[in-house]
Parts: structure tokens; sequence; C-alpha cells
């Protein structure tokens, strides 16, 4: 107890690195997607946060300023925090070399929560 003229208590909560506020879907029978505006990769990997329902998913692609594909992620699933993206075709963003590019996620049944470039 907190004191004996009260009954309360102290509690603690607690959130994940990056797990506050995120993304989601608004419709559920449909995949939803975000493109971020062109970003200049610091040569690392690309990292996500993301909570994945059991039929969920999040794809990750990169595109370059005039929106053509230059590579797609393996499929994600599970709940992460950091989590590396690994590239279809063995693509490394290091080949980018820092010119700007546009990142686009595409979920489903998911809450995409931040993502980084770590060396």
């Amino acid at each position: 107890h907190h004191n004996i003229w009260r009954n309360g208590f102290f509690c603690l909560a607690t959130l994940r690195p990056d797990g506050f506020a995120g993304y989601t879907q608004t419709e559920s029978n449909k995949p939803a997607t975000i493109t971020t505006i062109p970003i200049a990769n610091s040569n690392g990997a690309l990292r996500l946060s993301a909570d994945v329902g059991q039929k969920g998913y999040v794809k990750v692609r990169v595109l370059d300023d005039s929106n053509k594909l230059l590579a797609e992620s393996e499929p994600l699933k599970g709940s992460f925090s950091d989590k590396k993206v690994t590239w279809q075709g063995g693509f490394s963003l290091d080949k980018l070399a820092g010119k700007p590019a546009q990142i686009q996620f595409e979920f489903k049944d998911a809450t995409i929560y931040s993502f980084c470039f770590i060396e």
C-alpha cells in the first residue's frame, strides 16, 4: 500500500522501444501502403519495428525518384523491434551509395511503428 490513509499502489507501465504509436490499415480486406518522401540512406541496414497478426505480413520496397522498383523485401511476420530487413535477390542498400530513394511499406493485419538505418 502507498500509505495508511488511502488504498493506493504504485504501478509501472512499460512499452517496448518505438511501440507507442503506429500505422494500421483502415480497410481490413485490403493491404495498406505507406510511401516515404525521397530520403538518403546512411549506407546501413534497414530495420523495422512492427506487430504483425497471424494472417498478416509486411513487405518493404525501395523505389527510385521516378517510382521505379529497385528492391523488395522478404515478407516479414511476427512482432519485432529493430528487425533487419532482408531483400530478395541479395539486394543491398549500399548499392544506392547515399542517393535518395523512397521506402514503401505494404502491410496487412499489421501495425508499423518505426524504421531506421543502422550500420
